[in-house]
């Protein structure tokens, strides 16, 4: 878990998650003392951004540079050795967890388990190679959750998406102007959207998608209550699923899912 520091009052999360790489959230945890703990999926991935962070001067919000270091007893003795430490004992412990899943271990475990499509994250997967995955995704998580990360790419990030009707269609090369009329949806209000999925757990930020179709997300603040929604919204004469029956739903990309460069 990385540790964030130095945020004033004038920061949204979602503003400074726009700053945060290398690799999707498990969780975001407020701390006090205007502190936030960022708990990534693989902890690999959780050094890459300490990394990042310690050594890029131009790691800044709103123009305040911010600090990143390991969180409280996450890692004991030097905090460059913790990390690889922390990564063996992880690996080993998942050892006992062959036998479970029915798979040898495998060797070249990649962090990077999904490409993307239009209809969202899909798992491309081995049995043996979700198996070896399985070794990096953070061993303090449960393993309800590591298999539903795994195999079904979960994210904290949630699309919802409507095919809008009577849209022409792009049938040649030659552009036109949309309609605004078609595209203005007159019963569709962020208050609404808020009020809906807001009881699965905080939401970070609802915005829109650059998409054919009428789309929004929904970005949580933890993973957990992405899979409750989703769960929820597909879940057949449930009140959600009701309400949004002409809507598809899909995990989305996380906006810290993403390379970290230094300059």
């Amino acid at each position: 878990m990385c540790c964030m520091s130095n945020i004033n009052e004038t920061m949204s999360i979602s503003a400074i998650l726009q700053q945060v790489c290398g690799g999707p959230l498990e969780k975001i945890v407020r701390l006090p003392e205007n502190k936030i703990e960022l708990h990534f999926i693989f902890p690999l991935q959780a050094k890459l951004f300490y990394n990042f962070g310690r050594k890029n001067t131009l790691f800044k919000v709103n123009g305040i540079n911010l600090n990143v270091a390991w969180s409280d007893g996450e890692f004991c003795g030097d905090a460059e050795t913790g990390v690889e430490e922390r990564l063996v004992r992880g690996v080993v412990g998942v050892e006992s967890q062959r036998h479970d899943c029915g798979e040898e271990a495998t060797h070249g475990l990649e962090c990077s388990l999904y490409q993307s499509t239009q209809n969202g994250l899909k798992p491309e997967l081995s049995p043996s190679s979700a198996a070896a995955n399985m070794a990096l995704a953070h061993f303090t998580l449960p393993k309800w959750l590591s298999h539903e990360i795994v195999m079904n790419g979960c994210r904290r990030c949630l699309i919802i998406s409507q095919v809008v009707a009577g849209k022409k269609l792009r049938t040649s090369d030659k552009m036109f102007y949309p309609e605004p009329e078609v595209h203005y949806s007159q019963d569709l209000h962020i208050y609404n959207l808020r009020r809906d999925f807001k009881q699965f757990g905080e939401i970070v930020d609802i915005g829109s998608v650059i998409s054919r179709k009428l789309s929004f997300s929904v970005f949580y603040c933890d993973i957990r209550s992405a899979i409750k929604a989703k769960t929820e919204f597909e879940r057949t004469g449930s009140s959600l699923n009701l309400k949004y029956k002409d809507w598809n739903i899909w995990y989305g990309k996380d906006i810290t899912d993403r390379a970290c460069f230094v300059l």
